[in-house]
């Protein structure tokens, strides 16, 4: 005897279909404008105008995994075997990075260090332009 599932709420099935929708359009504009286009015209935009940020994104991505890697493990060692002073906050501390988002991270510390943002104004308060 096989048990019925319960189906989901009507609500959350139109909001998945919302944010499915939201992910598939620009694609689907891609696909469309590229699809008037000739094959020779395609392979020169991509030689011409996405070769150059294509392999300086695929440079980042390869840097920021090499460096997370080198960083994480060498953390990951010494919390688990050396007796670091403060062993238990940097284990609390360490995860950090991944519960914020870098450019939420990015943004807040834009917003506070600009003119008139949190940490320029004590600055000012404080005599320090």
């Amino acid at each position: 005897m096989t048990l019925a599932r319960p189906r989901p709420p009507k609500l959350l099935i139109a909001g998945s279909l919302a944010v499915a929708a939201a992910f598939v359009v620009p694609f689907a504009f891609l696909v469309v404008r590229t699809a008037g286009l000739g094959v020779a015209d395609v392979v020169a935009t991509l030689r011409d105008d996405a070769a150059g940020p294509l392999g300086r994104s695929l440079l980042l991505a390869t840097a920021s995994a090499a460096s997370a890697g080198v960083i994480g493990v060498g953390l990951a060692w010494l919390l688990t075997r050396s007796d670091l002073p403060g062993r238990r906050l940097w284990a609390a501390v360490a995860p950090v990075p991944l519960v914020i988002p870098s450019y939420v991270g990015a943004a807040a510390l834009v917003a506070g260090l600009a003119p008139g943002g949190l940490i320029a104004d004590a600055l000012t308060a404080l005599g320090i332009d």
